[in-house]
C-alpha cells in the first residue's frame, strides 16, 4: 500500500516546523536565563542591606525562578543581570528583551522603578514597564516582550538612580543611534524588583535577549520548506501511480 498524503505531508510539516520555529532560528542569537537549576549568577543591585534573593526550583513559569524579598529600608532594589547578558549586545539591536515577573503587592512605585540598560559610555536606556499582576504564592506571572528599538519607548540618559528611585527627568526619546550606542557596550541590566512602597516579594523568570534572524536566514529556510513540500508531493504522486509503499 502506498502511504497516504496526510502521512507524507505530516512528516514534511513536522520538519518545516523544526526549521522555522526550532534550533535553526535560535542560532541567530538567543541568551536566556530560565532558572531551571540555579539562580544563574543573578544578583540584587542597589539593594537594602537586609533584602534577599532566593532561588526556588519550582513555582516559576514554569520550573525554577528567583525571588526578591524587600526589607523596605529605603533603597530601590533591582534584579541585576549576570555577565552573559553584558558586553557587546549590538547583535540584539532590533531584537527583543523578554522576561516574566510575579509580584505580591500593588506596584505603586513602578514609575521610579524602570527597566534600565547601562552602557559603557555612561549612557542609559530606561523604560517604565506596565505593572505586573498582583498575586500571592502560587503566583500569577506577567510576561513582557520589549523590542530593542526606538518604537519601544526607551528614554535615553533619563537621569540616575538616587537609591530611593530612578529619576527619568531630563531624558529624551531614544533614537536608533542612542540604542546602538548603549547596546554596543552594555555594563549592566536592571530589571524592576522594588515596585511597592513597603515590604514585598517579586519573582523573575525566563529572562532572554533575542536577535532578529538575518533576512538571508529566513530566505534559506523558506526556500527549503517549499522544496521539501514539492518533493513530498512528487513522491506521493509517484507512489500512488506505482502502487508501492513510499
Amino acid at each position: 500500500m502506498f502511504k497516504s498524503a496526510p502521512s507524507i505531508y505530516a512528516r514534511a510539516i513536522g520538519v518545516i516546523v523544526l526549521l522555522l520555529g526550532g534550533g535553526t532560528v535560535a542560532s541567530a542569537g538567543v541568551v536566556v536565563s530560565n532558572f531551571n537549576s540555579t539562580a544563574e549568577s543573578w544578583t540584587l543591585g542597589d539593594s537594602d542591606p537586609s533584602s534577599s534573593l532566593t532561588y526556588f526550583a519550582t513555582g516559576g513559569n514554569p520550573g525554577g525562578y528567583i525571588l526578591f524579598t524587600d526589607a523596605a529600608q529605603g533603597n530601590n532594589d533591582v534584579f541585576s543581570a549576570p555577565a552573559k547578558f553584558l558586553g557587546n549586545d549590538s547583535s540584539f539591536m532590533g531584537g527583543t528583551m523578554s522576561f516574566d515577573l510575579a509580584h505580591n503587592e500593588p506596584a505603586d512605585d513602578i514609575t521610579i522603578s524602570p527597566l534600565v540598560i547601562f552602557g559603557g559610555t555612561g549612557d542609559t536606556l530606561s523604560l517604565i514597564i506596565a505593572a505586573p499582576a498582583t498575586s500571592s504564592n502560587p503566583y500569577t506571572w506577567t510576561s513582557y516582550n520589549i523590542g530593542l528599538n526606538s518604537s519601544a519607548g526607551f528614554v535615553f540618559d533619563g537621569g540616575t538612580n538616587s537609591g530611593s528611585g530612578f529619576n527619568l527627568s531630563g531624558g529624551t526619546a531614544a533614537t536608533p543611534g542612542d540604542i546602538s550606542v548603549v547596546l554596543g557596550n552594555v555594563t549592566a541590566i536592571y530589571v524592576p524588583a522594588d515596585m511597592h512602597n513597603g515590604t514585598e516579594v517579586t519573582g523573575l523568570d525566563n529572562f532572554a535577549l533575542a536577535s532578529v534572524p538575518e533576512p538571508s536566514t529566513w530566505g534559506v529556510l523558506a526556500g527549503g520548506a517549499v522544496a521539501l513540500l514539492a518533493f513530498c508531493r512528487r513522491r506521493f504522486s509517484n507512489s500512488k501511480q506505482g502502487g508501492l509503499g513510499a
